[in-house]
């Protein structure tokens, strides 16, 4: 998960590339105008801010990150939920024992 306070998520961008890296990249923009006229004295105030946020996850190799299903991401009251499927692991192959014959010798 990943707290962005603020933001929708129309500004923010989740994906994942050929080298199973996950970027997530977000932009943040505020404009502010106000205008008053007190007293005779007119006040024209514009503000504006800028943030952003940028961050790259290495994957773990046991992800498929080629499958449609594997990474999903959710947003909710400026959280970021980002869920990843691990593909199963192959059963180990356990080894079957083998046994051989000693030949006996006799001493002379």
């Amino acid at each position: 998960t990943a707290d962005l306070p603020g933001l929708s998520s129309s500004n923010v961008k989740v994906t994942v590339d050929s080298d199973k890296q996950l970027h997530i990249k977000a932009l943040r923009e505020s404009r502010h105008e106000e205008e008053s006229d007190d007293a005779g004295v007119k006040i024209h105030a514009y503000e504006r801010s800028f943030g952003s946020y940028d961050r790259k996850f290495q994957l773990p190799e046991s992800v498929d990150a080629d499958a449609d299903d594997a990474v999903q991401a959710s947003m909710k009251d400026g959280v970021l939920s980002v869920r990843i499927k691990k593909t199963p692991s192959p059963e180990p192959e356990i080894p079957k024992p083998t046994e051989r014959q000693i030949e006996i010798k006799t001493a002379a």
